[in-house]
């Protein structure tokens, strides 16, 4: 898997995972201490979350980073 498919995957699963817990962005922004746009930016695959927000991520959702990346 590259990089770019990385990102996709990321960035779906993300969406998705939000959308399964009711969590919308300026909620997942909020638990994860960063702003909203910021968030905005990991969907739309402009930036990529640091290690410390990834695992921030997997914890407020409950799930692995695998799972994060999984196609």
């Amino acid at each position: 898997m590259n990089d770019e498919q990385i990102k996709k995957n990321f960035s779906s699963n993300l969406l998705h995972m939000m959308g399964e817990r009711g969590v919308n962005r300026v909620q997942l922004a909020r638990a994860l201490q960063v702003s909203d746009s910021a968030v905005t930016k990991w969907l739309l695959m402009q930036r990529e979350p640091t290690l410390l927000n990834i695992q921030k991520i997997t914890q407020f959702l409950n799930c692995t980073f695998e799972e994060l990346i999984q196609d």
